[in-house]
């Protein structure tokens, strides 16, 4: 896109391209990193919910399917975390 300077209109140099290019590294590189932030404490938020009042041993001996439901939960989000992250490396990329 051609910018105006004064009146003018410029095309954009390929300095401009590569500035961009930087800045969507850059934004690409936060984003990321809060995507793991936010998400890491979602799930630790919200495993803390699920089994705060639970004795987790007591679910490792017997794994009722309410426990087996609420790790494949927390396994689940993780994961979705995780392909949000690969999701915006490989959209810097392009």
């Amino acid at each position: 896109m051609a910018k105006r300077t004064h009146g003018e209109t410029r095309v954009p140099s390929t300095i401009d391209d590569l500035d961009q290019k930087e800045d969507v590294n850059t934004l690409a590189w936060w984003g990321s990193k809060a995507i793991w932030a936010i998400g890491g404490v979602l799930v630790a938020f919200f495993a803390w919910l699920q089994l705060k009042w639970v004795p987790v041993l007591a679910y490792v001996q017997n794994t009722t399917p309410e426990a087996l439901t609420k790790a494949t939960l927390i396994l689940y989000f993780a994961c979705w975390m995780a392909g949000c992250s690969f999701d915006t490396k490989m959209q810097q990329r392009i």
